[in-house]
C-alpha cells in the first residue's frame, strides 16, 4: 500500500474490500495495549538474533582470516627450510601444519641462525 498519511489509507480501504480488512485489523492491533508490547518484543528478539548472526559471521571470517594467515606462515617456513637445508620429509610440513603460530614464529626467527633442521625444532 502507498498511502501518504491516514487521508489516504482510509481512500485505499474505501476502494479495496481486502483493504479495508487490513486496515481495521491494523487499527484493532494498534489500539490493543497487549499487540503492541508482543510487537514490540518480536521486534526486538529479530533485531537481537539479527545481530548474533552478524556477530558470529564476524567472528567466523576473522578465524578464518586468522587460520589462513598461520597456514600461509608455515608453508613460507617449509619453502624456506626446503631452500636453506633442501627437500623436507612429511612429519617437518605436518609439524608445521598443526603448530601454533608462535612456534612457526619461534621457528623462522631460528632458521637464519641454525646450522641443521633440528636446531630449529629444538
Amino acid at each position: 500500500m502507498s498511502a501518504a498519511g491516514d487521508e489516504d489509507l482510509e481512500k485505499l480501504a474505501m476502494e479495496h474490500p481486502v483493504l479495508k480488512q487490513a486496515k481495521d485489523a491494523l487499527d484493532r492491533l494498534s489500539a490493543d495495549e497487549l499487540a503492541q508490547i508482543q510487537a514490540e518484543h518480536r521486534e526486538m528478539a529479530l533485531l537481537t538474533y539479527e545481530a548474533g548472526i552478524s556477530a558470529a559471521r564476524h567472528e567466523a571470517e576473522e578465524k578464518g582470516r586468522q587460520e589462513g594467515r598461520q597456514e600461509g606462515e608455515a608453508e613460507m617456513l617449509l619453502r624456506l627450510l626446503t631452500i636453506k637445508f633442501g627437500p623436507q620429509p612429511a612429519e617437518v610440513a605436518q609439524r608445521l601444519a598443526s603448530a601454533s603460530q608462535a612456534d612457526v614464529l619461534r621457528w623462522s626467527e631460528r632458521m637464519f641462525s641454525a646450522d641443521s633442521i633440528d636446531a630449529i625444532f629444538a
